[in-house]
């Protein structure tokens, strides 16, 4: 899965033939499906997996005292024991991030295809890029923050999302508004770790140009989610009144 880029490139062109083609066409003349069971299974394995993900990655990363948060180079040559014991949570999380393509397929069963924006296409599809990127380019470098911020931020939405399947009698629009924000603090302090290394001068050798990208991109997720949060909840929030 890391060896080559054969693997990630398919699974996001099949994710996209399927939505955006071959999905609604299935789905066109058909009931939607009760899947509350399956969700809630679903959900409960991804807060674990998370969970366990942000563990190791922080025990292996920054809680060591020789990995920098102000600027983490990429040494391939760095095969020591405590490197090396970031294998399984990173190949863990590549993992993460291809069951997350099941938050679509649950829309898509449902039919919830109003839930299926762009922001939506666009980050499942980055998501699988990027740890890709990582695993096989920049592993235990500066970039092992967004891991570390991803898999934490997941743990809580889908605490959330496994509540909601349980369809209880109280209001969950608080907790919903908490997680989008708590989406957009991550994507701001990652937008902020990545300009650490250009700010500094690139004192740990940084690849700058995939500085710049992953840079730009949290950018680009801070205005497509601000925008997302704006006609959630201010603008709806202003109708009402």
């Amino acid at each position: 899965m890391l060896g080559s880029p054969y693997v990630m490139i398919g699974t996001i062109a099949l994710y996209l033939i399927m939505v955006l083609k071959v999905a609604p066409k299935l789905m066109k003349n058909r009931q939607p499906f009760k899947v509350d069971l399956l969700m809630q299974i679903y959900n409960v394995l991804q807060v674990l997996l998370n969970l366990f993900i942000f563990y190791e990655l922080m025990c292996y990363s920054y809680l060591r005292s020789d990995f920098s948060i102000l600027c983490q180079g990429h040494d391939p040559n760095d095969v020591r024991l405590n490197t090396l014991k970031l294998r399984r949570p990173v190949l863990l999380y590549l993992i993460s991030k291809y069951l997350d393509i099941f938050d679509t397929v649950f829309f898509v069963l449902r039919k919830k295809y109003n839930q299926i924006t762009l922001l939506h296409m666009y980050h499942h599809s980055l998501m699988i890029f990027s740890p890709y990127a990582y695993g096989s380019r920049f592993f235990a470098s500066h970039f092992t923050s967004t891991g570390v911020l991803n898999s934490l931020v997941h743990a809580v939405m889908y605490t959330y999302y496994f509540v909601a399947c349980l369809k209880l009698n109280f209001d969950l629009s608080k907790w919903k508004k908490r997680v989008t924000q708590m989406q957009l603090i991550q994507f701001g302090i990652l937008g902020i770790h990545f300009s650490l290394p250009i700010v500094l001068g690139n004192p740990c050798n940084l690849d700058v140009p995939w500085t710049w990208v992953a840079f730009s991109n949290n950018i680009c997720m801070i205005v497509l989610f601000s925008n997302f949060y704006y006609h959630a909840y201010i603008r709806k929030a202003k109708k009402k009144l």
